[in-house]
């Protein structure tokens, strides 16, 4: 090829929608895995008070692989006071895709929880879809769902 420079042009407009993430995108990737974080050492109280955007249609839902789900309402979110075990869990997110519309967004992705209880370890993997809204110019949580599988 004469002109590799013209070969380099063609691959950053090709790849830059690709690689390049907007702010929304990475502070809705920062809220996301702090609140993850979180959620290992804090009440459920706690961690929504943080993160979410808590008002009576607040709900984060969890279907399980044997077909029990469960719903934390506005009045469980505000409530729940236990704290889980300290370190007794590890999470892993991949997949990640964000999309923003003005002041509201989704995420979904992928999550893999090694879960510690004594000597034995649980592996739990998650697909998990969030709604967000962007709130005096912070990302919170209004809305989660957790769906286990197996991979």
């Amino acid at each position: 090829m004469k002109n590799p420079s013209i070969l380099m042009v063609l691959f950053a407009l090709v790849s830059t929608p690709l690689f390049s993430q907007s702010d929304d995108e990475k502070d809705i990737i920062q809220v996301i895995e702090a609140e993850t974080r979180a959620f290992c050492r804090e009440s459920l109280k706690e961690v929504t008070q943080k993160y979410w955007i808590l008002d009576p249609h607040s709900v984060r839902c969890v279907s399980f692989l044997d077909g029990l789900t469960y719903q934390h309402r506005f009045e469980d979110l505000i409530s729940s006071n236990l704290v889980p075990p300290g370190n007794h869990a590890d999470f892993i997110q991949s997949n990640k895709r964000i999309h923003v519309n003005g002041k509201m967004a989704s995420a979904t992705y992928d999550q893999m929880a090694t879960i510690i209880d004594g000597k034995d370890i649980e592996f739990q993997h998650t697909h998990v879809i969030t709604v967000l809204e962007k709130v005096n110019g912070a990302w919170k949580i209004h809305m989660m769902t957790a769906h286990h599988y197996t991979p």
